[in-house]
């Protein structure tokens, strides 16, 4: 059986461990939160491409590593450019549906002039297809629920705290076609955009090696999954993808639960957002 904690959580030390020396000189941060299987680790080839490094998910693999009874660090880079953290929520322990990226750049006292936040999401019901596809008994529904449950709570936390939140659906791919959603993004977060950061991929290093601008970091054994990323890691552009309905092993009720509950209440708040950012900026 596999056994993802072993030993309990301090989320303060946990925090603690994700350091940065200066705020002078500590880099900008573009920090994406989303649940898993999002459509998020894409946009660290969107962001890479673009010259911004891109991180996978560097604080919840300190949170990981606490789990099994490890500390790790992760160091913020220095400089005037930018970086790229995705960020997600799940999918293995309810452990992992607490943390809270939002609140560790509080703990650690990130300079917030300097932060930038981003809410990424995926119709609730492929999302749960993909879960299940990839995840399936080592996962469960109530995971899968308290990840876009916190989803909403850090969105609510943001925007209580008066800061700015970028909000973007991977539908909107499909719905307003790659170029238009990404220029759209890189508007509201006030980047450069250029077709680099959709397409001509396989002239780039590849996924994840030195000079592609994404870095992985050094996973517990527990957690690897071979080839979890192999269609992202193997595109030459960034296109839509979703499993044709009926979905193979997920109950007619279950499909009727999901689509009926408040996790599409909240993708539906979630994606008439970033819309109406997409209409008004005439995507």
């Amino acid at each position: 059986m596999t056994t993802y904690q072993v030993a309990p959580v301090d989320w303060r030390q946990v925090f603690l461990r994700v350091r940065f020396e200066n705020a002078e000189t500590v880099a900008p941060l573009i920090l994406c939160i989303s649940p898993c299987r999002s459509g998020s680790t894409v946009l660290l080839r969107v962001f890479g491409a673009s010259g911004i490094p891109s991180f996978y998910q560097p604080w919840k693999n300190v949170l990981r590593w606490a789990m099994q009874g490890v500390e790790w660090f992760w160091d913020f880079p220095t400089g005037s450019t930018p970086v790229f953290v995705k960020e997600t929520i799940g999918p293995y322990t309810l452990t992992e549906t607490k943390f809270n990226p939002f609140e560790l750049v509080q703990a650690i006292h990130y300079p917030l002039h300097k932060l930038r936040l981003m809410l990424v999401a995926r119709d609730p019901l492929q999302t749960w297809v993909s879960w299940q596809t990839l995840w399936g008994e080592k996962t469960r529904f109530e995971i899968f629920y308290a990840a876009f449950e916190q989803v909403e709570t850090i969105r609510r936390q943001i925007q209580s705290a008066g800061l700015p939140l970028v909000h973007f659906v991977y539908e909107a791919v499909r719905d307003y076609g790659a170029e238009s959603a990404i220029r759209g993004l890189f508007a509201q977060l006030g980047l450069p955009f250029t077709r680099q950061a959709i397409t001509g991929w396989f002239s780039l290093p590849p996924f994840g090696e030195d000079g592609s601008n994404i870095f992985y970091p050094q996973e517990p054994p527990v957690f690897s999954v071979p080839n979890i990323h192999e269609k992202v890691e193997t595109a030459d552009s960034l296109e839509f993808f979703a499993r044709s309905e009926p979905f193979a092993g997920v109950p007619v009720d279950q499909v009727d639960q999901i689509r009926h509950s408040e996790l599409q209440t909240w993708y539906e708040t979630w994606r008439r957002t970033h819309y109406a950012v997409l209409d008004a900026q005439g995507g």
